[in-house]
């Protein structure tokens, strides 16, 4: 390993592999066989290139020790408190390293990473720590959010996410879809607003959309299953429910959200874990017919298009239930946690 560090001289090192509940990490032998090296060893060793490495993943069992000891030497280490499994372990690194291809900091991606192993249902006892030493947080170049504001100060983008899983009931998930696009176009400020779609929505979709496209308002449509949590799809298109917690700790990771209109059955606890991070928060607390989805999704575009703040467009989604006769004004509920905000 010390040579390969300073063949390649790499700022983020990854260990992939085995960990002893004792403290050891477990490399290979000239034979192929273990050779356990101690928590001080590795320390000794990450000392000499304190300079050079940023950061230490061990995505390993038991690597929390390991990760204490070389953290004396190096700004960021990240180990595991417990056994992980390959899904846990996988999931971890595909959050990890997506944030960071979207230049989070390091500390971003470490809870991108938690987060990631929260969403695929995985025991909560498991969790990976990450030791810092008390420097700045390493960020990777990139263009300043500033000067991206200064570049394009009006547009608002609409991250629409639509799961509608094989075992559960057909929605008008296209149909709510379309007439979102139409309430927009045909608004005087449609100049304003980007709208982008994912279909088949999965856990993973979730994240790297957020981290992707950065939107201020992200509006759901599908299933929600009250305190068991929203329905997203699974690898073969069946229901997979995330948590409110889940939820939770993915939207606390981005500062740029707004807003978050989830448009499905039983979400209201879904809404207010959410409403922990984010300003505006619209769920619903029963069941909601596809009809009435629908008109509230177009009044509430139809107000954000014509400059009304968040708590506005919520109200014009109520009363327009109400207008087309429909016994479902009391369902949507708003949580705001910056009352009078405007959307524009």
């Amino acid at each position: 390993m010390t040579q390969a560090i300073f063949d390649i001289q790499p700022q983020i090192l990854h260990f992939s592999g085995h960990g002893k509940s004792t403290g050891e990490l477990c490399f290979e032998n000239e034979i192929g066989k273990v050779q356990p090296v101690k928590p001080d060893a590795l320390a000794a060793m990450f000392k000499l290139f304190s300079l050079q490495v940023n950061c230490v993943v061990l995505n390993a069992c038991y690597s929390e020790i390991q990760a204490k000891a070389i953290a004396q030497h190096i700004p960021f280490v990240i180990g595991m408190n417990d056994a992980i499994g390959d899904k846990a372990a996988i999931a971890f690194a595909v959050g990890f390293y997506k944030a960071l291809a979207a230049n989070r900091s390091i500390e971003d991606a470490y809870k991108f990473g938690c987060v990631e192993i929260q969403l695929q249902g995985i025991p909560e006892h498991l969790q990976p720590v990450i030791y810092k030493k008390p420097i700045p947080v390493l960020k990777f170049d990139s263009v300043p959010e500033e000067e991206a504001q200064v570049q394009s100060p009006r547009l608002k983008k609409i991250l629409i996410l639509s799961a509608n899983p094989t075992n559960t009931n057909q929605l008008r998930l296209d149909e709510e879809v379309r007439e979102i696009e139409a309430a927009l176009e045909r608004s005087r400020s449609r100049d304003r607003f980007q709208i982008i779609s994912k279909w088949a929505v999965r856990s993973n979709d979730l994240r790297r959309a957020l981290l992707d496209y950065k939107p201020e308002i992200v509006h759901f449509s599908g299933h929600g299953a009250g305190s068991q949590g929203l329905a997203l799809e699974n690898n073969s298109g069946q229901i997979q429910l995330v948590k409110s917690k889940a939820l939770a700790g993915l939207f606390e990771l981005f500062d740029s959200i707004e807003c978050v209109l989830l448009n499905a059955c039983y979400n209201e606890a879904q809404a207010e874990a959410i409403a922990q991070h984010v300003d505006y928060v619209i769920g619903m607390n029963r069941a909601i017919g596809d009809r009435a989805a629908i008109e509230f999704a177009v009044a509430f575009y139809d107000a954000l298009g014509a400059d009304r703040s968040y708590e506005d467009a919520y109200e014009f989604g109520c009363v327009d239930i109400a207008l087309g006769g429909i016994s479902a004004s009391l369902i949507p509920v708003l949580k705001a946690r910056n009352p009078h905000n405007k959307a524009n």
